[in-house]
C-alpha cells in the first residue's frame, strides 16, 4: 500500500468541522452521524495528507466520490457543468 505524505490529527479534524460549519462540504446539508475525512485530490491520483487537501463529507458523497478526480466527481453530482 502507498504511503500518502503528510498527516492528519483530531485537531485538523475539528478545525475542518468549523471552517465547514458542521455541514458536508459537497450536499451542504449538516452533519447529523458519521462524518468522514476526504482527500480532495485521492491519494491514488497522488494527492497527499495534508491539510489544505481534506475535507469532511457525508457518509453517502464520501462513498460516492470513491477516488474521482474532484472536478469528475462534482460534475456527475450535476454541480458543474
Amino acid at each position: 500500500m502507498r504511503r500518502a505524505a503528510g498527516e492528519f490529527s483530531y485537531e485538523v479534524v475539528s478545525e475542518l468541522r468549523e471552517l465547514q460549519k458542521d455541514m458536508c462540504a459537497t450536499c451542504r446539508k449538516p452533519f447529523t452521524s458519521l462524518v468522514e475525512v476526504d482527500h480532495i485530490i485521492p491519494i491514488a491520483l497522488g494527492g497527499t495528507n495534508a491539510k489544505h487537501n481534506l475535507q469532511l463529507l457525508c457518509r453517502f458523497c464520501n462513498r460516492s466520490k470513491g477516488a474521482k478526480h474532484p472536478v469528475d466527481f462534482m460534475q456527475s453530482m450535476g454541480y458543474l457543468l
